[in-house]
């Protein structure tokens, strides 16, 4: 089970053992984590909340929600980063959300393939690892 963690200041977790891809309902089975957002008027990290992160033979899933808590219009580059339960990087995966109003909410996912066996079925994590928060005219 992958594990996320919520789009706020904390970092709480969520844990993959292995997902079910019979269904297209995202089953948590990945942790997740959100880092502390810095000073800096782009980093959005604060608003990007993982709801779940999936493992499937060799590809990674993260869902995750976008609350634009500007006051304008604004677009996302997202980055999710997939570990190991022991914190080895497995893959990165990176989408692009845009046009987001003002004090609106998107979900969207992230999906990153490795090719490696070198992946996780037994535990490990999903985490916000960098937000680029642009203001958008989309």
């Amino acid at each position: 089970m992958l594990t996320g963690a919520r789009g706020c200041r904390s970092h709480s977790h969520h844990s993959y053992g292995g997902g079910d891809s019979s269904t297209d309902t995202p089953t948590p089975d990945y942790t997740t984590s959100t880092p502390t957002p810095t000073e800096t008027s782009t980093d959005g990290s604060a608003d990007v909340d993982i709801t779940s992160c999936r493992h499937d033979e060799g590809s990674y899933k993260a869902y995750f929600t976008v609350t634009n808590s500007t006051s304008e219009t604004a677009s996302y580059d997202v980055t999710i980063k997939f570990t190991k339960a022991d914190g080895t990087l497995i893959k990165t995966g990176k989408t692009f959300v845009p046009g987001v109003p003002a004090g609106s909410t998107k979900s969207d996912d992230v999906l990153a393939v490795s090719l490696s066996s070198d992946g996780d079925s037994t535990g490990g994590r999903c985490a916000v690892d960098t937000v680029d928060r642009q203001a958008s005219n989309y």
